[in-house]
């Protein structure tokens, strides 16, 4: 009867991080230091780059996956198909890092 699907094991991870925190917080030595999420800026800056990464992910795996799957193309063909994005992104990724290097961070006044 679950209506979606993974909602369990979502729950479940969500209450063993929230108990993880709580126990981590109330120890003398903690295994993770865990005051840092304190930091708005830190929090926020770590979701942004979680959300960043699991994008980037999808863009390159799932690809691959439905040429290989659905379309039935052999490994190598699927790489074959996909090698103009990978170039595309190594080539802009150097670029990209360059111009955020040339702006201020948010709040850092």
């Amino acid at each position: 009867m679950d209506r979606i699907p993974g909602a369990h094991a979502l729950h479940s991870g969500a209450l063993s991080l929230a108990l993880f925190v709580v126990i981590e917080l109330e120890v003398d030595t903690p295994l993770l230091d865990v005051r840092v999420f304190r930091s708005w800026i830190f929090t926020k800056a770590l979701v942004l780059v979680t959300v960043g990464v699991r994008g980037t992910e999808r863009g390159a795996v799932l690809p691959a996956a439905v040429h290989a799957g659905c379309h039935g193309l052999t490994a190598l063909n699927s790489g074959i198909t996909l090698l103009p994005q990978a170039m595309a992104m190594a080539l802009t990724m150097p670029v990209a890092g360059k111009l955020y290097d040339l702006s201020a961070p948010v709040g850092s006044s």
